[in-house]
């Protein structure tokens, strides 16, 4: 903000106070994100956006900060961070190449879309045995706190605690698209809750996966792990 003898000056938005009082009370857009980068939300919002500008082969003016504040996508990467923490999300770096490969702008980074692609990469790196045995693991435990069996635990989480599993991989489409008593909750779900799983797990690439050949042996086995869950 600046200062004359004939009136007050935000040097942010030029907007101009004949009191002192009310100029010295002003908080505009740009002063609130310059506050909100301070945090740590802001930090992680900024260290992000600074990845993206890398990815894109862009460079950024000064120490990008600028830059940052005054993007049309300065909430966009807020939200970002806020879902990164929602999600405790450990390879932050990965994800955002991910979803820049896929040229997807930062304002559906937080989609079932764009963290869809992200889990199918994910789900590359470990075999469909061991997504199973992290599945079986979740739902022992759920069993256990619950105090019932696994079929019973499956059915008081609920389609909604389901989603939430599913999208953080606690429970793999691997197990659970031959689990006839996942598939039973699916059919009684409502439509905007069979939306979100189908964002989540794509048809046809999950139609790909349990019909190729070079699975057939795991798929043997998940079948008998899933019969012997009676789920």
């Amino acid at each position: 903000m600046s200062i004359n003898p004939n009136h007050f000056e935000c040097h942010h938005c030029s907007k101009t106070f004949v009191r002192e009082t009310a100029y010295y009370n002003h908080k505009c857009k740009i002063m609130e994100k310059q506050e909100g980068l301070k945090t740590l939300t802001g930090q992680c919002a900024f260290s992000c956006f600074k990845t993206w500008f890398m990815l894109k082969k862009r460079i950024l003016p000064g120490d990008g900060s600028k830059a940052f504040i005054e993007s049309k996508y300065y909430a966009s990467f807020i939200k970002f961070a806020e879902f990164i923490k929602n999600l405790n999300l450990t390879d932050t770096d990965l994800y955002i190449q991910i979803v820049v490969e896929k040229d997807l702008p930062p304002v559906m980074w937080t989609n079932d879309l764009a963290y869809r692609y992200y889990l199918e990469y994910i789900d590359k790196k470990l075999s469909p045995l061991q997504q199973v045995d992290l599945s079986v693991n979740t739902l022992m435990k759920m069993a256990d706190k619950m105090e019932c069996d696994v079929p019973t635990a499956l059915q008081k989480v609920g389609i909604i605690g389901l989603i939430s599993l599913i999208r953080e991989r606690k429970l793999s489409p691997w197990l659970l698209l031959k689990s006839s008593k996942f598939m039973q909750l699916l059919r009684n779900s409502s439509r905007d809750e069979q939306n979100q799983i189908t964002d989540l797990i794509r048809p046809e690439y999950w139609q790909y996966n349990l019909t190729n050949s070079k699975y057939q042996s795991q798929l043997t086995q998940i079948t008998k792990i899933v019969q012997e869950l009676n789920i």
